[in-house]
């Protein structure tokens, strides 16, 4: 967060040199954490310059060099330093000196705040905002501004909104994720406690002002969001950029080694011109005749073709060198997204027994929920449902807030994968609900502009590619043939099987079709 914050703060140095320039950045975390920090070596800690602590080693050195300070005061802080850089030097500090190293710190730490003569900007989180409105602190902002506001609860931002600033602004997306409560049917007030302030002041007619142009996203990924979420979503001139990770998938995708599942690839749907097989931003890995299923007693699905299909990608994308035989993918660029813990389990172990030094790539695994203001210039996104009775049956993607944090999570590439022929069953069923209609949506656009690539197939006897249903159990397994793997797919409850009415059978005639 500070990182991207510096390279913003940069750009509007050079509109306002005489203002932003003289301003002071300090990273404010809790007392617990502040003390810890000053107890331990931080010579590797990222944007240590930003942190309050790093401000009051600051303070102590301009005391030592200042002349109007006492000499009482000055020998304070030349023991005080001294004892900071024997700790920052790898040694310790104990007992009575340690007491007075800490004491004489939260005594002295509102002047990191009150003597200062620049522009203050203090970087926060809402549980420990309560400390700046302290008797220790007393500090009143002049602008408060709420980030995620539409995502937090709303006692959270209230923190913030105490601090008696006089303007406030308030910053989200009420159309991803609000706030997360676990009281749900259990308490009659929950409904209330699952809406933000953001929310209340929406909908109570307050002023909002919404940014139409996204920093993120490249066209082709945020095209479909902007058009059934946002009306309209543009897009920055950084979006267009080619980053090096995306050229690496684009060789990747074009080179013969990815020939075979190039050509699995279907034609775009519609003649619009808009799309050619070499554009390879924004896929759909379909992995037909797989099913999701719990483990016996548990609710959280898995689905392991999709695993399967997510293996066998990411194996030949990091096996890919690019055209100077030389430079090859940063795993940190790269994010797998799926919306089931069970699932993230099972993509675990399965990385890590199939694709070599899975751990030492850095790569990113997280669930939905988790990835809400996050991003990545790869996103792998796991779209586990895919009921075998009940293709409509959806669960966690009917909640289009949730998906719409999914498809908005990649700037350079987004590669989906997942069950499409199984929702397309009863794509009648999710069209005409407004809980799953921009579902609908989503897979027919995916079909218009040819972005799906049949990875699994049924065979000539109508039968499933056995990697759509089963795993290895063992590293010994893996080099058999996948119908030898031991670990089948649990199936579905049958209990979900619904009668279904003649649009079934229209439908039928244009899935074939596809």
């Amino acid at each position: 967060m500070l990182k991207r914050f510096r390279v913003e703060r940069k750009i509007l140095q050079g509109l306002d040199k005489n203002g932003i320039n003289d301003s002071k950045l300090v990273f404010f975390q809790t007392l617990p954490m502040i003390k810890m920090q000053l107890q331990t070596r931080q010579d590797l800690v990222e944007d240590r310059d930003d942190h309050f602590w790093s401000h009051f080693v600051q303070l102590k050195q301009r005391d030592l060099q200042n002349p109007s300070v006492s000499d009482t005061d000055r020998s304070g802080a030349r023991l005080w330093l001294d004892m900071h850089n024997t700790i920052q030097s790898g040694g310790s500090i104990q007992g009575d000196d340690l007491t007075w190293y800490l004491e004489l710190f939260q005594k002295q730490w509102r002047r990191v705040f009150n003597e200062t003569k620049e522009t203050l900007i203090v970087v926060t989180t809402a549980n420990n905002g309560h400390l700046l409105r302290s008797k220790a602190i007393k500090w009143k902002p002049d602008l408060a501004i709420v980030d995620e506001a539409a995502s937090g609860l709303e006692a959270d931002s209230l923190i913030l909104l105490t601090l008696g600033a006089e303007r406030i602004v308030l910053v989200g997306d009420n159309d991803q994720l609000k706030p997360l409560v676990f009281t749900i049917n259990q308490c009659e007030y929950y409904l209330q406690l699952g809406l933000s302030v953001f929310q209340r002041l929406v909908e109570g007619g307050h002023p909002r002002f919404q940014l139409n142009v996204n920093y993120r996203m490249h066209q082709r990924i945020a095209m479909f969001p902007g058009m059934v979420t946002y009306t309209w979503l543009g897009c920055g001139d950084k979006t267009w950029e080619e980053t090096v990770d995306f050229k690496l998938v684009s060789e990747w995708w074009n080179s013969p080694a990815a020939r075979p599942i190039r050509l699995l690839r279907r034609n775009p749907w519609a003649s619009s011109g808009l799309k050619t097989s070499s554009d390879c931003r924004r896929l759909l890995f379909n992995t037909t005749g797989s099913r999701s299923a719990p483990l016996p007693g548990r609710k959280s699905l898995r689905n392991f073709g999709n695993v399967n299909a997510m293996v066998e990608i990411l194996d030949m994308l990091l096996a890919h060198r690019g055209a100077d035989g030389i430079s090859r993918f940063n795993g940190q660029s790269i994010t797998i997204i799926t919306g089931y813990r069970d699932q993230q389990d099972e993509l675990k172990k399965q990385f890590g027994v199939r694709i070599v030094n899975w751990e030492e790539l850095g790569s990113y695994m997280d669930t939905i929920d988790a990835m809400q203001g996050g991003e990545n210039d790869i996103i792998f996104l796991e779209l586990t449902t895919a009921n075998e009775f009940h293709g409509s049956k959806i669960g966690f993607l009917k909640e289009w807030p949730r998906m719409n944090v999914a498809l908005t999570r990649a700037k350079s590439v987004l590669w989906m994968f997942g069950n499409w022929e199984k929702w397309v069953e009863e794509i009648h069923m999710l069209a005409k609900e407004n809980t799953t209609n921009k579902f609908a949506l989503l897979m027919a656009d995916l079909l218009e502009l040819g972005d799906i690539v049949d990875i699994f197939r049924f065979n000539n006897k109508g039968e499933p590619d056995p990697r759509a249903l089963r795993l290895p159990a063992t590293r010994d397994e893996i080099e058999r043939s996948p119908e030898m793997w031991s670990r089948e797919i649990e199936h579905g409850n049958r209990n979900d099987i619904v009668w279904k009415n003649n649009d079934t059978a229209r439908h039928a005639v244009w899935r074939r079709s596809a």
